[in-house]
């Protein structure tokens, strides 16, 4: 079924009418309705409250089947979007949603609107104690949550973060024991010299003691199941790749398997510095790059620069890697930059733009930022930059930058050539 398994964006007008002729029926995950129906806050409930799903407007259903019957669209209207935006927002707590308005034909359009599986359940209409439930009965496809229901539902938010927490338990794991083999390798090629660490020309600190680690994880809001086999995902990576001015995601070289996905892992062996990526078949993905660097003089520095890249790749790597494996829907996640403390934080700065003097120091010795987002921000170049800009904003907040040149960002975005 297109409808199911294209980007929303690329729906057309013909789309819709050959799906219909194809006679699909009403159900769990598919609604249809001739015009903007009272009901459709509680529509978008039930959906978010269940597997989510899909509504298309402007087209009418037989009530005795579910079959579709009448597909003409609805007047063209360019507050369609915004209505559909009006009434979801009487739903609470926020579903994670998209809205999609087919070309025209006729002076007509199709509405889409897909709802993703909520995790943040249960989701209510405002000013209506009910909890709605979406059922496959076509006389009765809206219904109100039976008790056992409303316990399951405040249940799979807790399983969500359970299961989110175990994925990203085990990468820290496999990241520390990364770390420790390559302390191991250090100490085995400063023994081979036969002189102190200092003279060695080898990195002479425990590795991960002496660096600002900037580490960003994203997954699915509830990751329950495999979403491509181990050996599938190390044989695709290459061709979802994004690279930057700092790399790539992921890098180029060859990876080891690790339970459940794969690990590219690099050190420094002069400076230290550390280089971890970790890609999952359940769809984890967790980064981790030293940001500190160290000039001449001993001075520490970490270049907001380098984590806003890091961000943006990581980003552009998920919509592709999502986009492989068919995966639509929420996603959670943070960016935390750790051993910051009394280093001197430098703001994005584009190439051709004059530096300012005004550096700061950061006050904390850790910060972290929440990414809650669903994949279509990823697959929607002005809900992805609107989503970055923002993050940006929230990132220079916190470590003491009020303000951002808007033209300096948006000149930094465009050189990234990534947003």
């Amino acid at each position: 079924m297109v409808i199911f398994t294209k980007q929303l964006s690329q729906l057309t007008f013909k789309d819709i009418e050959d799906f219909c002729v194809e006679k699909y029926p009403e159900g769990v995950e598919l609604d249809y309705k001739r015009e903007f129906p009272s009901n459709l806050a509680k529509t978008i409930a039930a959906f978010s409250n269940n597997r989510g799903g899909i509504v298309i407007l402007g087209v009418e259903e037989d009530s005795s089947t579910g079959l579709p019957e009448a597909w003409k669209g609805v007047k063209n209207d360019a507050k369609h979007s915004e209505r559909v935006n009006q009434i979801i927002a009487t739903v609470d707590p926020t579903p994670d949603y998209e809205v999609h308005v087919t070309d025209e034909r006729g002076g007509c359009v199709f509405i889409i609107v897909r709802v993703f599986e909520g995790y943040s359940t249960p989701y209510y209409v405002k000013n209506d104690s009910n909890i709605y439930w979406r059922t496959g009965n076509i006389a009765k496809l809206l219904d109100i949550a039976s008790p056992d229901a409303v316990e399951l539902l405040f249940k799979k938010r807790e399983e969500a973060r359970k299961a989110r927490d175990e994925q990203i338990l085990l990468a820290t794991g496999v990241f520390n024991s990364a770390v420790s083999r390559a302390d191991s390798e250090r100490l085995g090629m400063i023994a081979e010299k036969q002189v102190p660490a200092e003279q060695s020309g080898y990195y002479p600190h425990t590795l991960g003691t002496q660096t600002s680690l900037c580490t960003i994880d994203i997954q699915p809001y509830y990751p329950r199941k495999s979403l491509i086999s181990p050996s599938e995902l190390e044989a695709s990576l290459p061709g979802l790749r994004v690279s930057g001015h700092f790399g790539g995601v992921p890098p180029e070289q060859r990876p080891e398997s690790i339970p459940q996905g794969v690990l590219f892992f690099e050190w420094g062996e002069r400076t230290g510095a550390i280089f971890s990526t970790q890609v999952s078949s359940a769809g984890l993905i967790h980064r981790v790059q030293d940001v500190l660097r160290v000039d001449e003089k001993g001075n520490k520095r970490i270049y907001l620069s380098s984590v806003a890249v890091e961000l943006l790749m990581v980003l552009k790597f998920a919509g592709n890697f999502y986009s492989k494996v068919g995966y639509q829907g929420s996603l959670f996640g943070s960016l935390k930059i750790k051993g910051v403390q009394g280093n001197t934080l430098f703001p994005i700065v584009p190439d051709g733009w004059r530096n300012w003097d005004d550096f700061n120091k950061a006050l904390l010795n850790e910060y972290r930022w929440v990414l809650d987002l669903d994949t279509s921000v990823l697959t929607n170049q002005s809900r992805f930059t609107e989503f970055i800009t923002d993050r940006i904003r929230e990132i220079y907040w916190s470590v003491g930058y009020k303000k951002i040149n808007e033209k300096l960002l948006a000149d930094f975005l465009k050189q990234s050539g990534l947003s």
